[in-house]
């Protein structure tokens, strides 16, 4: 469910260099859907090693998007959880305890 992002540390070398990120989302004003060459390999590298994922494009928030709502719109890579039906099946697993 999650992208595992936060156990870093990660190298600088895996992270754009600021000019870089400011070329490429400055101008922005939606959400585009980023070729996966553009995207952050600290986000992306443990995707691409998984042999299941193979010629399958990064499931990324703004690819999900349309799917919002159905166990196709979820991803452990992306931030398309419905957290609040996540919370409330948590509180249904603490009143069984």
């Amino acid at each position: 469910m999650f992208t595992r992002l936060q156990t870093g540390p990660f190298p600088y070398i895996d992270f754009s260099n600021h000019s870089d990120l400011t070329a490429r989302f400055a101008a922005d004003t939606g959400i585009d859907i980023l070729d996966d060459d553009l995207l952050p390999i600290a986000l992306t590298k443990e995707w691409v090693e998984e042999k299941e994922n193979q010629e399958k494009p990064f499931p990324t928030f703004a690819r999900l998007l349309s799917k919002y709502g159905t166990k196709k719109g979820e991803s452990r890579y992306s931030w398309t959880v419905d957290f609040i039906v996540e919370d409330e099946r948590f509180v249904v697993r603490l009143l069984d305890l």
